[in-house]
């Protein structure tokens, strides 16, 4: 992995990851990550790389992921390897590139597996239940339930507080005339609350009449 390190690409996470230290970070651009764990995978040498998920270098968490994806086991197994991985998980970058064809073909068994993070201690375990809500039931899969599950999290850590922000953003684009309600009614943490109007201000999917009306919405 040395071979591909990308200086600058290095210093640019250093600084968009504070939460870790620089010399934990290789700079090894995704793009190349992928192709690296096609390669292991086609090769079969991921088996001991598996086998160990406390991992040190940033870029060994996200490798970890997409070789997970690129094996495409079923879901059971999948969930298995990730929540392997998850309590090692100390930054925001290692956890919101965890994405896997397994979660997205199985929505029906992601619910419980989801609850169960959002109520974990751990605060990145906390957001990654977070992100699979964004990724995969903000949109076409949205419930209801998404608004309550948001609020389960009870971590303060910014990590956590970004996504929830993040994730009611998704809810104020794609879902307006059910989610505006909670914003003119205070039911969500004012931190929460300014950060999905901030977010959805700088989205593309809104308007610039409803970003306006938004804005007069901040606490």
């Amino acid at each position: 992995m040395f071979l591909h390190k990308d200086e600058k690409y290095k210093q640019f996470n250093a600084k968009i990851i504070p939460q870790i230290l620089p010399q934990r970070i290789i700079g090894v651009r995704v793009p190349i990550l992928k192709k690296l764990a096609s390669k292991i995978v086609k090769e079969n040498n991921y088996k001991e790389f598996l086998s160990n998920p406390q991992k040190y270098y940033l870029e060994e968490f996200i490798l970890y992921g997409f070789i997970v994806d690129k094996l495409n086991l079923d879901f059971l197994q999948t969930i298995n390897l990730v929540e392997n991985i998850l309590p090692y998980i100390d930054n925001w970058a290692a956890c919101d590139l965890l994405s896997f064809r397994a979660f997205k073909n199985n929505i029906n068994l992601l619910m419980p597996y989801i609850q169960k993070w959002l109520k974990s201690d751990m605060p990145y375990t906390q957001r990654f239940g977070l992100v699979v809500l964004i990724k995969y039931f903000s949109k076409e899969n949205f419930t209801p339930q998404v608004f309550k599950l948001a609020l389960l999290p009870k971590s303060k850590q910014p990590c956590v507080v970004m996504a929830q922000g993040w994730l009611y953003s998704y809810l104020l684009m794609y879902h307006y005339n059910q989610i505006l309600p909670l914003f003119l009614n205070n039911s969500l943490p004012s931190d929460v609350h300014n950060m999905a109007i901030k977010k959805a201000i700088e989205s593309r999917v809104i308007d610039n009449t409803t970003k306006a009306y938004l804005k007069t919405l901040k606490k």
